[in-house]
């Protein structure tokens, strides 16, 4: 019975000249086939008025398909736009980043002798990474590549605001000083999904948190779209 279903249902599948004739086959055939498949993804951060985004809240109307239609009317602006490929179950990481390297202790020391100078120096020193960071791993079937499972974590990292934490020195005739010791704040915004999509289907990733001047509205939109690498005459997948 099992090898009647499996000829009945014989795959002529789009890429190359594979067919599968029975179960066995069909595996054998889909995992060559994911060896040369790829996704495109795309993210796409784009900022609003925020009065529009209220006007579109109050609508009931806050969805991705309207927000990519007003961005596409002129009423949104694309700040980043990143691209990557990635294979069948990879995880990829996209970055677009800056490094801002900041010291975590200080330690106060006399100046010169003789004299009521001193110096600050900066030890343990840390990196942070500011900017935007996507991680992906998506998965999707061959032979039946209309849709994509995706597991995505998008993390935004604004520059960071310095504050001072230095002591006030106030010695009996001398001007108040502050010791020159300054550490920074990073202000994030972090979104995870786990969903799965139509192929070449655009979706609302996140968004809804100011931009970094704090004077517009940011949005995420990811875009996924299988592609079918044709590997040449004698290539091994």
């Amino acid at each position: 019975m099992r090898r009647m279903f499996c000829l009945a249902a014989t795959l002529l599948l789009f890429t190359g000249n594979l067919v599968a004739q029975d179960a066995d086959e069909y595996v054998q055939v889909e995992a060559i086939l994911r060896a040369r498949q790829r996704m495109e993804i795309t993210l796409r951060l784009i900022q609003y008025d925020p009065a529009l985004v209220e006007e579109l809240s109050r609508k009931d109307d806050l969805t991705a398909d309207q927000l990519l239609r007003q961005w596409r009317e002129g009423r949104g602006e694309l700040v980043k736009l990143l691209k990557t490929t990635c294979r069948h179950g990879q995880e990829v990481s996209v970055k677009d980043v800056e490094e801002i390297i900041y010291p975590t202790s200080f330690k106060v020391v006399p100046g010169q002798v003789g004299t009521e100078s001193f110096a600050v120096e900066p030890s343990d020193f840390e990196t942070r990474e500011v900017g935007t960071i996507l991680q992906i791993v998506a998965e999707s079937s061959p032979l039946e590549a209309n849709t994509v499972s995706l597991s995505i974590s998008m993390k935004v990292v604004y520059s960071p605001e310095w504050q001072s934490f230095g002591s006030i020195r106030n010695e009996a005739g001398k001007e108040t000083e502050l010791l020159p010791i300054r550490k920074p704040f990073f202000r994030q915004c972090e979104s995870f999904i786990s969903t799965q999509v139509a192929d070449g289907s655009t979706i609302l990733l996140g968004g809804g948190y100011a931009n970094e001047t704090k004077d517009k509205t940011m949005f995420a939109f990811l875009t996924v779209k299988n592609v079918q690498v044709i590997d040449p005459p004698g290539a091994v997948p």
